[in-house]
């Protein structure tokens, strides 16, 4: 995985999580009836899935740009033609 796949990776993963615990935890507020709150829990539960793969991209991004830092730039190849 690449810098910019892990960014896109982390991105798109934090807003599945926030869009997941948002609904899960509407349908858990006063839900009209026991099957409502059951699928807002397991909502909740899938959001939290998606936070750990999230949290996961964003570890591997940081990763790969400190690692970027670190490695010495290439000196351009200086031929005449």
């Amino acid at each position: 995985m690449d810098k910019d796949s892990a960014a896109y990776a982390a991105t798109v993963g934090t807003f599945v999580t926030v869009l997941l615990m948002l609904v899960g935890f509407a349908m858990t507020q006063d839900p009209p009836t026991p099957a409502d709150a059951a699928v807002g829990k397991g909502l909740i539960a899938l959001g939290g899935a998606a936070a750990i793969i999230s949290f996961g991209s964003f570890v591997r991004f940081f990763e790969l740009r400190e690692r970027e830092k670190d490695r010495p730039m290439p000196k351009p190849d200086r031929t005449e033609s």
